[in-house]
Parts: structure tokens; C-alpha cells; sequence
């Protein structure tokens, strides 16, 4: 690994840390190589040149370079407006906007021996690198430029951490200038996948040239050199270097199939130290193969020298990527454009049209007097001066007829109609419309907005997946340059899929899930809302929910605190999650204050379940002492009841037998006598006995009314 490392790094550039490189390989000589370079840069740069100086004039016209030089010179030597309109700022800042309104949704999975915990850590490592502030302008200058002309470019780079480690990082990388850009012709994947060479230009002065490469000889390119005859490599006081990349295969590697089904490179490796972990044929051969050891090589040149390189990267295509907007092939030619070729034409109708109608309203004065010689005779100055001067009189002569005044002509209506119809026709050809510019529209409803936003989205959604395509390939060339970078035990900052930085430790012996340089993965690449905007979205719709579900506020209040975009949700989220029931957050997930309040509120719910037990138990001892009582009593009832019914028929017995006894003795006139007697003292009795009662109640009011008036 770390021969690898030391050709991936680029030193910074000093002198001394500049030396010659040797012969490429497949080439006889320097010279060779060189010729063959310049050969494909300028193959490749005729092949594209169409597209190259079209999308230089579309970057012109968005800057305002609108009008025709010889219309533009003719109206200015007739001195009529030369005026400027540029709608285009609108139009493109709509795209491009657009991209920076979405994010990059990367996905790893785990492929051959690949796991789900080393997944989620290349993931990281992967989107941190796209989160990178400079990465965000590398790929947003190339959305801009794949806007306006049809192709922006941006590249891979490899650097140190700092000066005083050997830890590399990677680093996506801005190409400013596009049109610097040379690919492989023959290359028809749109993000340049399939290229097997490329070049990124950069001119620079001759005595910087000297200070980095003082070695490097200086020498005349105007010479009989005709591979200078167009000046590519000097002008004047610059000169012209490339980065120059080519896809190598140089020699073969050993793959071998582990009994637990992985693949692995043994071609470092000694036949011992590996063949006993490799699978074995049913004739006893082990399961290896030899395949062509396929890289990308940079390599930086001069016209006519070597000044850096080789720096391999082990990648599966070089690292340049092409933002493309729409591509055409003609049957001779691929063309590219982008939203601003054919907004062109209207766009120099409208201003050709509102500078006409500029020049109108400057050439009609403000007042006109028919009139004749004789009715201002002498007057003639003031006359003159009416349309400028504060007099508000006017004088004519006696007898002579008034001057009258003649109103200046109407605007052509048919100007201002033309004017409004080459809008309309840059919003026809671009697909984008007043809804999607925020201009008002007929729409009224927000539903009905959303609709026509979302036709515009459709029209320039080739933008959108065009740039997904070059994320997926420098995705993926991160991925596969993950185990050669990232090989020894570090933290590293990461980004999750929530869009929050952490610190992970990779490649630690104690944490066989921390190994980023074993397994295969797969990366996959979408295109959604980008964080700030996702973020609002989840906000109001949890908050949606709460107000539909108010039962489920209690265990989500510290979610919905953590998705707000305002000062101190932080704090808010934490003080709700340590309101959280026990067993709601995991663990692991919780801090050390977190792990504390819950154990208190354990303990509190245990002292709250002993006591309700307490008190059930009291509660169902008193029930049952009171049941038994009651039980006791009921008895004791039924009891006296039954005597009393014993009672009552004994003696209704003894009286009937008396009664017997005594008719026995008696007879019948005798025995009627006495009943009848007895009838009467027993009606006088009962008599006595109800005047006695009625005494009594009597006395016991008068005694009851007599204490109330004593407590009065």
C-alpha cells in the first residue's frame, strides 16, 4: 500500500520536488509519447470544436455580448439606443437554482463480502466528500456551465490531510474553465464513463512555468513545429499545460476465491500465504485467475516535455467528469447545447424591438405648434424654448390666428406587441413559465402552481439527470479508491444519512466491522430535496400529525423539536428525550445524563408499582373483613327470625288448644256468653290501650316543643 500511496500523492509545487519522468511504457521514447499526446489533443479538440466555440458564444450572450457587432456599430454610428434586455439571468438561475435547491442521495450496499456496518461507513465517508464546501462548487460550476453551453467538467483529486501526516483524503475538484476540456472522441457515454484518454488545459505565465519546472527546457513552439501552428501550446507570454490522462493496463493481478466465498488480490501475496484459505477445484487446483491490471495514470506535459507523473489511480475510469445537457448526433457530429442556444434568437428580437420602441420615445418632442410666420414674429425664441422653459405664458401677435398645438405620434403598438411575443417565445423554447420564474400567472390555487412548476421541472429534467450521471461514476470512482486511501486505522469525519457529522474510527484490529478495505459494494445515486428544504417539509408535516394523533405528542415531542430550523431546537430535543418513557431509545444512542434520568425514572415507576400493590392489597383486606361482617350478620338475622317465628306458632298453638279445651267443657250458649264478654273487655281494653297511647304522644310533644322553646 504504500508504494500506491506515494504515487497517488501530488507534492506541492516546489522545485525540488519536481523530477523527470522516465519513458511511458508502450512508447520507444519521450518524444514518442509526447507526439502521440499532442496528437489526441488536437484530435480531440477538433472533433469537439463545433460544440466548444458554441458554448463560448452561449457564455458570451449570457453575459450581455446580445447584439450583432455590425447592427450593434450601425446603430451606434446612427446614435439610436443600443439597449440590453438580458431575460437569460432569469432562465438560467431557474436551472441552476433547481440543482441547488436538490441534493445527491448516495447509496452503498454491501456486494461480495461486503456488510451492512461497512456499507454505512463508505456511505459516509462518500457523502462527507460530496458535502465538502469546495466540492459544492466544483459541481455547481459544472451544473452552470452545462446550463449555459451544454457541457460543464469536474475532476478527482488526491491530497494530504496536512503537511505533517501521510494520511491522503480526496477532494472533488472545480474545472472553471470548460472549455479547457478534451475527451476521447470515441467516448459516447454522457459523463465520459467510457473514455480511454483526457486532457484539462491550464495556461500559465512563462515565469511561473520556470519557478515550478526550472529543468524543463524552453524552447520557441512557433517554429516548424506544426503541432503549434494554432498556438494551443504557446501564446506570447503564457504556456500551456495539461493534465493528461489515459486509461493503462500494465500487466496482470491474481484474484483467488477464499473458501468463504470472497475474492481477493494475492498478487503480493506468497502462494503459502494464501493457498490454504483459497477454494479448491474437484481435481485439487485452487480457485485463481489472472486478469489485466486496468488503472487510470495522470501524467502533467508541457508541448514538449514530461513535468509530472506518472500518478496511478486505481480507478476504472478517469477521474474527469462531463456535466452534458442535451446531446445530438447528427450522423456526422455529436452536438451539445444547453437552455441558452436557441433562446438566442428571441432574445435579440426583444432587444431589438424594445430599443426600436427606446428610440422612438426619444425622437418624439414634447411639443409641436403649427402655426405661421406672421402670429410669432418676434416671439420665435420663446416658442422654442416652451417645451423646456417654466414661463407659463406664451405670446402671439394681434389678429393673427393662434399657434396650435400638435400632440406628439402614439408608440407603435405593433412594437410593444413583438416585444411581448419574443418573451413569449424564450418561455416556449425553454419550457420554463411564470409559475416557475414567480412571476404571476393565471394559476391561482397552490395546486394548480405546483402543476405548471412541475411541467417546467419536466422540460429541464435531462439537466437534473445528466448531473446525477456524473455524481454516480465519481461515486463510484470514490468507492473504489476507498480501500487504497483509507488502508490504516484513523477517525475520520462522516455524514449520515440525517445530514449529521460524526466521528468514525475505520480500519480498527478490535472492530472487524471499522474495516473499509475489505468486501465489495455497489453504489447507487438520486436526486431529491436537499436537507434545509427536507427538513421544512418533515417539520410541517409532523407537526401535521401531532395535530391529527395529540395522544402520540408525549414520545415524538423530541423528534419534532430536533427537525425545527430555529435557535436552541437542539436543547429542546434533549430535555423532551429525557422525558421519554424507559426502553423508548436505545441504549447505545443514549448519554451518560440520558442513561442517568431514565434509571431515576425506573426507580420511581418501581416505588409507584410497589405502592399501588400496597394499596390494592389493603383496599381488598378491608373488602373482605367488611364482606364477612356482613355475612355474620345476615346470619344472626335469620337466626332471630326463625325463633320468632318459633315462638309465634307455640304460642298460637297453646291459645288453640285452650280455646279447644274450653268448648269441650262449655256449651253452646254458655260458650257464645262468654265470647261475647270477652269481645267487649277486649274491645274496651284495646279502647283504653289506644286513649293511653294517644296520651302518651300527646305529653311527648308538648315536652319536645317545650325543650325547643327552652333552647330559644
Amino acid at each position: 500500500m504504500a508504494g500506491l500511496r506515494d504515487s497517488l500523492a501530488r507534492q506541492d509545487f516546489e522545485p525540488i520536488a519536481r523530477t523527470r519522468a522516465g519513458t511511458p511504457s508502450g512508447f520507444d521514447s519521450t518524444d514518442a509519447f509526447l507526439a502521440d499526446m499532442r496528437r489526441k489533443w488536437e484530435w480531440g479538440y477538433g472533433y469537439n470544436e463545433h460544440n466548444t466555440l458554441a458554448g463560448k458564444e452561449d457564455a458570451k450572450f449570457v453575459v450581455g455580448n446580445q447584439w450583432d457587432p455590425v447592427v450593434e456599430q450601425r446603430r451606434k454610428d446612427q446614435r439610436k439606443p443600443v439597449l440590453t434586455f438580458n431575460r437569460l439571468v432569469a432562465f438560467v438561475a431557474q436551472v441552476v437554482g433547481n440543482r441547488l435547491m436538490n441534493e445527491t442521495e448516495i447509496r452503498v450496499n454491501p456486494d461480495k463480502a461486503g456488510t451492512k456496518e461497512i456499507a454505512e461507513i463508505r456511505e459516509g465517508i462518500i457523502r462527507s466528500i460530496f458535502k465538502n464546501s469546495y466540492a459544492d462548487f466544483a459541481r455547481d460550476e459544472a451544473a452552470k456551465y452545462q446550463v449555459i453551453g451544454g457541457e460543464g467538467y469536474f475532476t478527482l483529486n488526491m491530497e494530504y490531510e496536512s503537511d505533517d501526516v501521510f494520511e491522503q483524503h480526496v477532494r472533488i475538484g472545480a474545472v472553471t474553465d470548460p472549455y479547457s476540456v478534451v475527451l476521447d472522441p470515441l467516448s459516447i457515454e454522457p459523463s465520459g464513463a467510457d473514455a480511454q484518454w483526457g486532457f484539462i488545459s491550464d495556461d500559465i505565465p512563462q515565469q511561473e512555468y520556470k519557478r515550478r519546472w526550472p529543468w524543463a527546457a524552453e524552447i520557441s513552439f512557433e517554429g516548424q513545429q506544426r503541432w503549434n501552428s494554432g498556438g494551443f501550446w504557446l501564446r506570447e507570454d503564457t504556456i500551456r499545460i495539461v493534465s493528461y490522462w489515459r486509461m493503462v493496463t500494465e500487466g496482470v493481478k491474481t484474484l483467488a476465491l477464499y473458501q468463504d466465498g470472497t475474492v481477493h488480490d494475492v498478487t503480493d501475496m506468497e502462494e503459502y500465504e494464501y493457498i490454504s484459505l483459497v477454494e479448491t477445484r474437484s481435481d485439487g487446483t485452487p480457485y485463481t485467475r489472472d486478469v489485466p491490471n486496468r488503472f487510470a495514470r495522470l501524467y502533467v506535459c508541457s508541448g514538449n516535455a514530461i513535468l509530472e507523473g506518472p500518478y496511478d489511480y486505481p480507478v476504472s475510469s478517469i477521474p474527469v467528469y462531463r456535466v452534458a445537457g442535451w446531446e445530438v448526433n447528427d450522423g456526422d457530429k455529436i452536438h451539445r447545447w444547453g437552455l441558452i442556444r436557441f433562446l438566442k434568437d428571441p432574445q435579440r428580437l426583444h432587444n431589438y424591438w424594445r430599443s426600436t420602441v427606446a428610440e422612438q420615445l426619444v425622437a418624439a418632442p414634447r411639443n409641436k405648434w403649427l402655426t405661421t410666420p406672421d402670429a410669432v414674429k418676434g416671439h420665435e425664441a420663446k416658442w422654442r424654448r416652451a417645451p423646456t422653459a417654466d414661463d407659463p405664458f406664451l405670446y402671439y401677435n394681434d389678429g393673427e390666428t393662434p399657434p396650435t398645438h400638435i400632440p406628439p405620434p402614439g408608440i407603435d403598438a405593433a412594437l410593444v406587441n413583438e416585444a411581448a411575443i419574443s418573451t413569449q417565445d424564450m418561455k416556449d423554447i425553454s419550457n420554463i413559465h411564470e409559475a416557475a420564474l414567480g412571476m404571476p400567472s393565471n394559476e391561482v390555487s397552490r395546486v394548480a402552481i405546483q402543476q405548471r412548476q412541475m411541467v417546467s421541472d419536466v422540460g429541464t429534467y435531462i439537466y437534473v439527470d445528466r448531473r446525477r450521471l456524473a455524481d454516480e461514476r465519481c461515486a463510484k470512482n470514490i468507492n473504489e479508491l476507498i480501500p487504497y486511501i483509507y488502508d490504516t486505522k484513523r477517525t475520520i469525519a462522516i455524514i449520515g444519512r440525517d445530514d449529521k457529522s460524526l466521528m468514525q474510527v475505520i480500519n480498527d484490529p478490535a472492530d472487524p466491522n471499522s474495516d473499509v478495505t475489505l468486501g465489495k459494494y455497489g453504489v447507487t445515486v438520486s436526486v431529491g430535496p436537499a436537507s434545509e428544504t427536507k427538513r421544512t417539509l418533515a417539520a410541517e408535516q409532523m407537526m401535521a400529525f401531532v395535530n391529527a394523533m395529540p395522544q402520540s405528542a408525549a414520545v415524538v415531542m423530541d423528534l419534532i423539536a430536533e427537525a425545527q430550523d430555529w435557535p436552541r431546537a437542539g436543547e429542546f430535543a434533549r430535555r423532551f428525550k429525557m422525558l421519554l418513557p424507559p426502553g423508548t431509545i436505545p441504549v447505545d444512542e443514549m448519554t451518560p445524563e440520558q442513561q442517568q434520568m431514565q434509571q431515576m425514572q425506573e426507580q420511581m415507576q418501581q416505588m409507584q408499582a410497589q405502592l399501588e400493590q400496597a394499596m390494592a392489597k389493603a383496599e381488598l383486606d378491608g373488602k373482605t373483613a367488611k364482606a364477612a361482617n356482613d355475612e355474620a350478620r345476615a346470619r344472626l338475622a335469620e337466626a332471630q327470625a326463625y325463633k320468632a317465628i318459633m315462638d309465634a306458632n307455640s304460642r298460637a298453638a297453646d291459645v288453640q288448644a285452650k280455646n279447644e279445651q274450653r268448648e269441650f267443657e262449655m256449651d253452646d250458649g254458655e260458650y257464645r256468653q262468654i265470647m261475647d264478654a270477652l269481645d267487649q273487655e277486649n274491645r274496651i281494653v284495646a279502647e283504653d290501650r289506644d286513649f293511653e297511647e294517644r296520651q302518651r304522644e300527646r305529653e311527648t310533644r308538648n315536652t319536645q316543643s317545650n325543650g325547643e322553646q327552652d333552647d330559644d
